[in-house]
């Protein structure tokens, strides 16, 4: 009988140790957010920190030649910090995987889908295509994609998009174009590529008129010398270009790892 009483007594313990553990582990472990690597880009580097410690990331590394910071983000603290001021640029950082072995890879965008996050290459982009000085939307507005390519017009406004090609030994950058209807020099489109992350741009084409191409036309152009881990490519049209457009397909970047 008392052994029986004992065994009873242990066993009504042994549930109560079980339910206040229970109890204590919802208590001192609930459900984390999901968080992501993003790079934070702003007026100053020591701006974008304060922004971020303040929403509550952590910032993993800095990068302050271009007054950026890489960080891990929440959905909710990524969501802040877009509507934060004197933050310019939040993107993922999705980094490029490159071969031991070395060899040829690709990055590239073939604008068959309406969409600015197409990756058509064997490596990924590093971001999204951004507008700048149109609404923004991928289907709408001056800038557009449209009929498996892309589609600029009117004056002063375009897309750039963020590479990793950090572990490069030579990088081409290689497109087409065809222009509608343009009637003088002034109206053009410039290539452009910034090393730093959007901080200086270096032109390196212009596809300029008169001209009004029955066809596209193909361009290559050795980008080596502006590959990092965080360079952008910008395609913008001229204060003088009007209604007539540009249309670019095909681009991509190949490039040579060690």
């Amino acid at each position: 009988m008392l052994k029986t009483f004992l065994n009873q007594r242990g066993l009504a313990g042994m549930a109560i140790g079980i339910s206040l553990l229970s109890a204590a582990v919802l208590t001192t472990l609930p459900g984390s957010e999901a968080t992501e690597s993003y790079i934070i880009q702003g007026v100053s580097l020591a701006h974008v920190k304060t922004a971020v410690e303040a929403a509550g990331g952590e910032i993993t590394h800095e990068l302050g030649v271009i007054r950026a910071v890489g960080a891990l983000l929440t959905e909710r603290q990524r969501a802040t910090l877009t509507d934060a001021g004197g933050v310019h640029r939040l993107y993922p950082n999705r980094s490029v995987i490159v071969s031991a072995a070395g060899g040829t890879e690709s990055i590239a965008d073939r604008f068959s889908d309406v969409s600015y996050a197409n990756n058509d290459g064997t490596q990924r982009w590093s971001s999204d295509w951004v507008e700048f000085n149109d609404d923004g939307n991928v289907d709408s507005g001056r800038v557009r994609i449209a009929k498996g390519r892309l589609r600029l017009k009117k004056s002063a406004r375009g897309v750039y998009r963020t590479v990793d090609l950090s572990g490069s030994t030579s990088a081409t950058l290689s497109l087409s174009y065809r222009r509608k209807g343009w009637d003088s020099e002034a109206e053009y489109v410039t290539v452009a590529l910034s090393g730093d992350g959007g901080a200086t741009w270096t032109e390196v084409a212009r596809l300029a008129g008169p001209a009004n191409d029955s066809g596209y036309q193909e361009r290559r152009i050795d980008i080596s010398d502006l590959a990092t881990a965080v360079t952008q490519l910008r395609f913008q049209t001229s204060r003088d270009l009007g209604k007539h457009p540009v249309y670019v397909d095909n681009v991509e970047i190949v490039y040579q790892t060690s």
